[in-house]
């Protein structure tokens, strides 16, 4: 397991290669391994096989909401997002809710009451969930998908993509109440 960023991501991967790391271990990155920024960066490059992940994927869910997030942000700025620019998304569209709720974006404890349990749809949502910010956390809850590298042309510079997705229920990866009450000390 690993949890590289970015370039260091994109580093690793070819020395880990070059190496024969992946034929002798499974490489799984569950966090920002899955972005498209490395899918992209590394084009036919990438190993097939690899498990990763990322907060947004360009080919999951395969909902009409993320086509259109995904085509629009292409058509806007002549490449496809990565999980960030959909983070970017998701913030300015959970504050834009909040701040609409309240009236004043300079009343801050309205806001976070406002904020705790906003419901947002969001590309990222597999259909039948919304996602939401956790009023006891503060936290954004969604499904996390985890899928395998393979080929796939549809998104260039990107040579591959994830596939052969496993899909976690947002409410599983929610942390237990008593380990938030221990966090909190209370």
């Amino acid at each position: 397991m690993a949890g590289f960023w970015g370039g260091d991501t994109v580093a690793f991967i070819k020395q880990a290669q070059a190496y024969g790391l992946f034929k002798k271990m499974l490489y799984f990155h569950p966090d920002a391994g899955g972005n498209y920024e490395l899918m992209s960066a590394m084009g036919s490059e990438l190993p097939e096989g690899l498990v990763l992940s990322a907060r947004h994927h360009c080919n999951w869910p395969d909902t009409e909401a993320n086509r259109n997030f995904v085509n629009t942000f292409k058509k806007l700025n002549g490449r496809y997002p990565t999980y960030a620019a959909e983070g970017a998304y998701a913030g300015i569209h959970a504050i834009a809710k909040a701040v609409e709720k309240v009236g004043n974006p300079d009343d801050t404890e309205a806001l976070v009451k406002a904020l705790e349990g906003l419901k947002l749809q969001l590309p990222e949502d597999p259909e039948g969930f919304t996602s939401y910010i956790d009023p006891a956390t503060h936290q954004i809850v969604q499904a996390q998908a985890i899928g395998v590298t393979a080929p796939n042309d549809k998104f260039p510079p990107a040579m591959r993509m994830l596939t052969d997705w496993k899909v976690y229920k947002a409410e599983d990866l929610l942390p237990p109440p008593e380990y938030i009450k221990m966090k909190r000390g209370s």
